[in-house]
């Protein structure tokens, strides 16, 4: 906003690995913002009008100019506020980033799939093995 308060919002959720990505690539950019935490049981009327297709945290409101998804919203940051680049300049490096970036959302998505809703008070044993139970059929289908 030339010559205005630039309003910058983030929608999240506690613990999401997704949130954590957003929230470094603006504390590296140095980049103040307000968050705002949502419930996912409960969702909010902002993060149902800001992200009406998925429903689903990070969000980043840029002068009321919804982003939403983690990736698209680390290179929003990067594309707007030049100094202290996140991503490489050579656009090959710059590939390479993005591959793996998408190959540990793939990852994380399923690993945390794997876990039950309630994971802080359960037996760990039993998790591990059904884990590699899941692991196991996968690999033999």
């Amino acid at each position: 906003m030339a010559g205005g308060v630039e309003e910058l919002t983030l929608l999240g959720v506690v613990g999401s690995p997704f949130l954590h990505r957003v929230q470094i690539a603006l504390k590296l950019k140095g980049i103040e913002y307000k968050y705002l935490e949502d419930d996912l049981n409960n969702k909010s009327d902002l993060l149902l009008k800001y992200n009406p297709v998925h429903k689903m945290i990070p969000v980043l409101v840029h002068n009321e100019k919804p982003i939403s998804e983690s990736l698209v919203i680390v290179e929003y940051i990067d594309d707007t506020w030049k100094h202290n680049p996140i991503l490489p300049s050579d656009s090959y490096q710059r590939a390479l980033a993005r591959f793996w970036a998408k190959f540990i959302d793939d990852k994380v998505t399923t690993l945390r799939s794997l876990l039950p809703i309630n994971y802080i008070d359960c037996d760990w044993k039993k998790i591990y093995d059904q884990i590699c139970w899941r692991i196991f059929t996968v690999i033999i289908r």
